[in-house]
């Protein structure tokens, strides 16, 4: 798999992103864009504390030496190195090799990690903030969805000779000396008066680089290590006390582009099916609905049990309407995230016309269980009073309140009804 599709991690230095910004790992360059069309919500990028600090001392001896102590991965130290990526300003301790044998220089750096953030890949919630456009940009490779942030700042030490042998001599006491000061001691450096160990370091000259401004004008190698200690007060300054970027994760577009990829092809593939769904849900509502409204004209000549049973099943109706939106919209969320597949949402429809109470198998199921309310409806209609007195077949059928009863609870009831209509009592 070549470097293009690998989730990788990129030192900072100086250099700012944010998450979401377009970078090109090809040639180590913020492309100028982003992944995301707005600043994404605070609950989509998590924050974690992961405070630390460390000392370390680089003789300038070599850059190779010292990009490897700043661990700086491989691909990175060929951009440094073939000037792709610059190193000055606030990284210039990047480019600080001997170039002659009569200079002494040694730097010593300090590290602090304050602060991690990283984006929740969570696709049902960035779906919507993404820029497609961007996941083709031809000039980008990847994107950033990991900061990592603190500070790196260097101090350093370093004096002209007349020759080699006394600089010589000179860079090993004060490298040797530097790195006795910093033993970590329960997790804090331990820091000795090394002017008092040895006067020869009072004519170094002292240089800071790094990512926070320094006030104080350091004229002691004590001075130094006074300032580091106010680094991490100083910090909590710079952007929210997190302080400033060291590292970013960064994720391929190609692999993001993928994940994006199968929510279009969901929504393209499978929309279509999840529209015919909602349009059978509402397809049966609208037939029960109906079916009530015809129902009402006739209710009194109706049977209760009757029309009870048809509003509870309107009621159901409803309830499995929402369980069936509800299932499917966290089936296109878990699809989104990566834990579930298309063929998932295909059972879930099988399951729909199959079993589902709203779909249009149960709802002509359920028309068939209760046809005889409409048998009796039709059997009440032919007493229309217009297609009686004139012969015309209405349409829509209307009880004929002079003939029919809504309510007989004995034999005298249909007696007072129809006093010439004895012939009636044959059916009781």
């Amino acid at each position: 798999m070549s470097g293009i599709d690998l989730a990788i991690s990129k030192q900072a230095i100086g250099r700012h992103g944010f998450i979401g910004s377009l970078y090109d790992i090809r040639s180590d360059q913020f492309e100028g864009g982003n992944l995301f069309n707005r600043e994404l919500a605070s609950s989509l990028i998590s924050t974690t504390d992961c405070a630390s600090s460390d000392f370390y001392v680089d003789e300038n001896l070599s850059q190779k030496d010292t990009l490897n102590k700043l661990n700086i991965e491989g691909s990175m130290k060929l951009s440094l190195m073939a000037g792709l990526v610059k190193v000055d300003g606030s990284a210039k301790y990047l480019n600080q090799t001997k170039t002659d044998s009569q200079t002494v220089r040694v730097t010593l750096m300090f590290n602090v990690k304050t602060k991690q953030q990283h984006l929740q890949v969570s696709m049902a919630d960035l779906y919507n903030y993404f820029i497609p456009d961007a996941l083709e940009n031809p000039n980008a490779t990847h994107c950033i969805t990991g900061i990592m942030w603190g500070a790196r700042v260097a101090a350093t030490f370093e004096q002209a000779l007349n020759n080699s042998e006394a600089a010589e001599e000179l860079q090993g006491l004060l490298s040797a000396s530097l790195k006795k000061a910093t033993v970590n001691v329960e997790g804090q450096a331990k820091l000795e008066n090394v002017e008092q160990a040895n006067s020869k370091f009072r004519s170094l000259k002292i240089s800071f680089s790094g990512d926070v401004l320094i006030d104080d004008v350091p004229h002691t190698v004590d001075d130094v290590f006074n300032i580091f200690k106010k680094v991490p007060s100083m910090l909590k300054q710079l952007n929210e006390g997190k302080g400033k970027q060291l590292e970013f994760q960064l994720y391929p577009l190609k692999r993001m582009a993928e994940i994006f990829n199968i929510i279009k092809e969901i929504a393209n593939h499978m929309i279509h099916s999840i529209e015919n769904v909602f349009e059978e849900i509402h397809r049966g509502k609208r037939i029960i609905n109906d079916f009530l409204a015809k129902i009402e004209q006739w209710k009194d000549f109706i049977s209760p049990v009757w029309t009870d049973v048809i509003h509870m099943h309107q009621r159901k109706l409803v309830d499995a309407e929402g369980r069936t939106q509800r299932d499917i919209a966290l089936l296109l969320e878990r699809i989104r995230r990566g834990e579930a597949n298309e063929n998932e949402i295909i059972d879930l429809l099988n399951d729909f016309y199959e079993k589902k109470l709203c779909s249009p198998k149960s709802i002509d199921r359920f028309l068939k269980e209760n046809a005889r309310i409409n048998a009796k409806i039709e059997a009440l209609s032919r007493f229309d009073q217009m297609t009686i007195e004139k012969g015309l077949d209405s349409g829509r059928k209307e009880p004929n309140l002079s003939i029919l009863l809504k309510k007989m609870t004995t034999i005298e009831d249909l007696i007072d009804n129809f006093p010439h209509d004895e012939y009636l009592l044959s059916g009781f």
